[in-house]
């Protein structure tokens, strides 16, 4: 919609286990683990791009994105993820293909990689998030219902 939409619901929250790999999603600013956070995502058109406002539990996750050349494009402080979507049963699932940290590509054996999931259900959608790093390996993962505010 031109105003935007609000979506609501509740994820749980997982975090990667051992003190590196907490600390590197703490400086992430991901949210911490728990068994049934609230989520609150605020979507906002600005021109040509959207802002999506993710408020999980305590955290607030604020990132831009904009479509270019057929790829979704998301932009959290000084790094950004390409995606290619696709449609499957429904849902949409976003697969990353590139990353830029200050606009620079990263390499992608050094690249912090993230995925997501959404499928349909009666009220709103399915949400699953995952987000790993080169040696680390997983970091955080958030799933769970969306609705309509």
């Amino acid at each position: 919609s031109p105003s935007g939409v609000t979506l609501v619901g509740t994820f749980r929250v997982e975090r990667g286990h051992g003190w590196l790999r907490g600390l590197a999603a703490a400086v992430m600013g991901m949210p911490a683990a728990a068994d049934s956070a609230p989520i609150r995502l605020t979507i906002a058109p600005e021109h040509d791009r959207e802002r999506w406002t993710r408020e999980i539990g305590s955290t607030r996750l604020v990132s831009i994105q904009w479509a270019r050349n057929g790829l979704l494009h998301e932009r959290f402080g000084p790094y950004r993820f390409v995606y290619r979507l696709t449609v499957d049963d429904g849902g949409l699932t976003y697969t990353q293909v590139a990353a830029r940290f200050l606009g620079i590509p990263v390499p992608w054996p050094l690249a912090l990689r993230t995925s997501a999931r959404t499928r349909p259900t009666a009220d709103g959608w399915e949400v699953e998030s995952v987000v790993t790093a080169p040696v680390l390996g997983f970091l955080a993962r958030y799933t769970g219902p969306v609705r309509p505010a």
